[in-house]
């Protein structure tokens, strides 16, 4: 079977496979995944919340847009 990501990384330093087995009817857990919100957990929140704060800081302004854009017609 080949991995999405073997096209890109096909040689990657560590390959490892996680599994765990749950003792529940699978619709059960199909329901629960579907209906859960990982964003009520509160240190995958703040985590997110930085992870977009940080790359907030990088995003360009209108002005450094149009600069570009009005570099790259003339």
């Amino acid at each position: 079977m080949v991995a999405v990501l073997d096209p890109y990384l096909p040689h990657p330093d560590v390959r490892r496979r996680h599994s765990i087995v749950i003792h529940a009817p699978p619709d059960l857990v199909l329901a629960v995944a579907r209906s859960f919100d990982i964003n009520s957990i509160p240190l995958v929140r703040a985590s997110s919340s930085g992870f977009a704060q940080s790359f907030s800081a990088l995003k360009p302004t209108i002005r450094q847009r149009r600069d570009w854009l009005t570099g790259c017609l003339n």
